[in-house]
């Protein structure tokens, strides 16, 4: 189960003439992740080639109960239009980990809604690899 705010449908008109994101090259192995993250939370195309799929969704549990965990395909997660759609109410929070991993923690202030993104380098190139829901 996913939380309703965290994915969205792609509302682009003429989604099917979009150009495919184009392939990354041996001079992009610097990539910087304030570039690629701004990219990613605004265009479909290009957010879907660098997302790993199965993508692991982890949905942690309040106290006493159990966590769960799940792997989503490819076709069956939408575009992720959370950062964009909630303007000035969300909250994004980078945590540099390393050089090659980045965590954003996006919230919505006074609703108890959190949801953290973890990001990984790997050939020259940022993907998202997780997503934990701890919203309340």
């Amino acid at each position: 189960m996913l939380c309703a705010l965290c994915l969205s449908c792609n509302l682009n008109s003429g989604g099917g003439n979009l150009a495919p994101a184009p392939k990354t090259s041996r001079k992009s192995a610097d990539e910087n992740f304030d570039t690629f993250f701004s990219r990613f939370k605004t265009d479909s195309v290009f957010q879907k080639s660098r997302i790993r799929f199965p993508l692991k969704i982890k949905l942690t549990a309040g106290e006493g109960d159990t966590d769960s965990a799940n792997l989503i395909p490819e076709g069956r997660l939408p575009y992720i239009n959370l950062f964009t759609a909630n303007g000035t109410k969300g909250i994004v929070k980078k945590n540099v980990l390393g050089p090659a991993k980045v965590d954003i923690r996006f919230q919505l202030q006074d609703t108890g809604f959190e949801e953290n993104f973890t990001f990984i380098k790997k050939n020259g190139r940022w993907d998202l690899v997780l997503i934990v829901d701890n919203s309340d």
